[in-house]
């Protein structure tokens, strides 16, 4: 008797910003849907004790300085 065996692949995607309420969503739906779904997070450096932090954290992430 022969054996048969049954190879599933998976589609594989990234969803960058993962853990982000969007993007959370997005990674729930794509794994319901069979998905393997990679997560790339990077994180931007907080700066407590800042006093202006719209001038010290805001304009620089929106500007691309970090």
């Amino acid at each position: 008797m022969a054996t048969q065996h049954l190879i599933i692949r998976k589609k594989t995607t990234c969803v960058t910003g993962g853990t982000r309420f969007l993007a959370s969503f997005l990674v729930k739906l794509l794994l319901k849907r069979g998905y393997s779904v990679n997560v790339v997070h990077v994180a931007i450096p907080i700066n407590f004790a800042s006093q202006d932090p719209g001038n010290d954290m805001i304009k620089p992430a929106i500007q691309g300085g970090y």
